[in-house]
C-alpha cells in the first residue's frame, strides 16, 4: 500500500515532527479521539498518544547506536532494503493502527508517520 519510505536523517525527522506539530491543533487531536469512541474506528484514536509523544520529546542530540536513538525511538530506515523490508516497511504501521489503535507510540517513525 504504501512505498518504502526514503531514510532520512534524526535532525530531519526531529524537525518533520517539529513542522508537523505547528500545524495540529491539539483540540483536533482530542476531537478525533472522541470520535473514535462513539465510531469505534481505532485509527482515530492513534493520534492522540502520538500527539502527545511527540509533545514530549525534548531537543536533544542523537544518542546513536546500530539501532537509532535512545532518547526519542528514531531509528534508520534501511537505505538498501530487502525485499521484506519493502513489503512491510511503513506497512505495518498502518495496519497496527486501524487493528489496533496504534501501539508503537516511542517509536518517532511511526510517531511521524501516524501524525502526517
Amino acid at each position: 500500500m504504501f512505498d518504502y519510505p526514503k531514510p532520512i536523517s534524526h535532525a530531519e525527522t526531529l524537525k518533520q515532527l517539529h513542522d508537523l506539530l505547528e500545524k495540529i491543533k491539539p483540540q483536533d487531536v482530542a476531537d478525533a479521539f472522541l470520535h473514535s469512541l462513539s465510531s469505534r474506528k481505532l485509527e482515530y484514536r492513534s493520534a492522540l498518544g502520538s500527539y502527545w509523544y511527540a509533545v514530549a520529546i525534548s531537543e536533544h542530540k542523537e544518542t546513536y547506536k546500530e539501532e537509532g536513538c535512545d532518547i526519542c525511538g528514531w531509528s534508520k530506515w534501511a537505505c538498501k532494503p530487502t525485499e521484506y523490508q519493502k513489503r512491510t516497511g511503513v506497512n505495518v504501521f498502518n495496519f497496527e493502527r486501524y487493528k489496533w489503535g496504534g501501539v508503537r507510540h516511542d517509536d518517532l517513525n511511526y510517531v511521524l508517520f501516524d501524525l502526517i
